[in-house]
């Protein structure tokens, strides 16, 4: 895959610098999951805020409606990777832009 990623990423509203490495994994692992979502096709763009493990993805400018077992996934799959990253410690809240 030579596609390239623009990734945000801010907890509790506070930017969190990524490296490259850092960028990539988590536009390739946001991309996945987004991908798999019931009436999801190419994706250009993706946000997604996370409060209270309460999801809102938004696909292509479109919000996607999320199952509690979608829901909790992706909180869990994000909210986990996030916190492993330095600088990072209690998350009450986070938003991951992610451009194709």
């Amino acid at each position: 895959m030579s596609e390239s990623y623009a990734a945000k990423l801010l907890v509790n509203k506070v930017s969190v610098d990524i490296n490259e490495f850092i960028r990539e994994f988590l536009s390739r692992v946001v991309i996945g999951m987004v991908t798999s979502l019931k009436g999801v096709e190419k994706v250009n763009d993706v946000r997604i805020h996370i409060e209270d493990d309460n999801v809102d993805v938004e696909v292509n400018g479109q919000e996607i409606s999320l199952n509690p077992f979608t829901n909790d996934a992706i909180a869990g799959t994000v909210t986990g990777l996030v916190a492993t990253l330095n600088g990072v410690e209690n998350i009450d809240n986070l938003d991951i832009s992610v451009n194709a």
